[in-house]
């Protein structure tokens, strides 16, 4: 029986002693060394196939269950796949934004808050659209310096939560951990990005990396890390990209320039040749595994019997 994910709220108590006797018991059958590594594979991925979709989704929910786990979970069985895709869309990317620092030889900085919008089954990419999406004016000649990405933020405002959750404001309420890309010289081109995470008590290391943000023509721009991450179809993507749309005269960008590629929207080769430009941010698309370090184990721990439970869930997906 499946189960409407949004309008799921509570786990019925006479289903929880069926999730305890199904998790226990594989525990201890594995604990006493029968089985070989396949077969005790085999033998928990059938037992957590038994469980309803009720039992799965409240531990999918706990705390414990971070996001490398539920990302090891979609390439397992479609029901779970399904539970998953699920579970990421509605409690867990919500609570994520990302924040985006640039500026033009020290001034003109500005700041961007980005907010889930869209989850990409085939490369576990998510996507995030600006929060206020406004043109930032920029010099543009030849004694201007080019505008550099300075900083990316992530900010989880709650990873985990209990198992009946709501949707909260997606705003985030603390700062989490920097993600600082990396260019090693003025160029277009494009470098691979460094992570540093920082504690909550601490405050952040600005680092002196930065990232060119090419305004020379008007249109839309893309800006991607070198390091590739595989999807679930067996390809690779970048780990992160940056898509923003460059104009003389402030115009907005087309309706269509979030979720089109940059190469398929119309651009300007030559550029205007007016000594400003005017960048409006798109959307930043992050892939999953940039995020695994984030999850914060925040509430209080379950009961015994529930934690050997996530830790059967663990053991056989990871």
């Amino acid at each position: 029986m499946r189960i409407d994910i949004l309008h799921s709220n509570n786990v019925l108590p006479s289903k929880m002693a069926v999730l305890k006797q199904y998790a226990c018991q594989d525990i201890i059958h594995d604990d006493a060394g029968s089985l070989d590594t396949t077969t005790a594979f085999t033998e928990r991925h059938i037992a957590i196939e038994r469980l309803p979709d009720e039992l799965l989704l409240h531990i999918l929910l706990q705390p414990v269950i971070d996001l490398k786990t539920l990302c090891a979970m979609t390439r397992t069985t479609p029901r779970l796949r399904f539970l998953v895709m699920g579970i990421l869309r509605t409690y867990k990317l919500p609570h994520i934004s990302f924040a985006t620092a640039t500026e033009q030889e020290g001034r003109c900085k500005a700041t961007v808050q980005y907010v889930f919008d869209s989850l990409d089954e085939r490369t576990l990419c998510a996507r995030f659209v600006p929060l206020k999406s406004a043109p930032k004016r920029y010099r543009h000649d030849t004694t201007a310096a080019v505008p550099i990405l300075r900083h990316m933020l992530l900010s989880d405002d709650g990873l985990a939560f209990p198992s009946c959750v709501e949707q909260e404001d997606r705003r985030p309420k603390r700062q989490g951990s920097w993600i600082t890309v990396d260019s090693q010289d003025s160029g277009e081109g494009v470098k691979s990005e460094k992570s540093s995470h920082a504690e909550e008590s601490r405050p952040v290391k600005r680092s002196s990396n930065r990232r060119v943000l090419p305004i020379k023509s008007t249109g839309a721009h893309e800006i991607h890390s070198n390091q590739r991450l595989p999807t679930v179809n067996g390809s690779s993507c970048p780990a992160w990209q940056m898509m923003y749309y460059v104009s003389a005269d402030g115009s907005a960008p087309p309706a269509d320039a979030v979720g089109t590629h940059a190469s398929l929207l119309p651009q300007n080769k030559r550029g205007a040749s007016h000594g400003e430009r005017y960048l409006t941010p798109l959307c930043l698309t992050i892939h999953l595994s940039l995020m695994y370090q984030s999850a914060k184990k925040k509430r209080s721990p379950p009961h015994s019997w529930s934690m050997q439970a996530m830790r059967w869930v663990k053991s056989t997906f990871l």
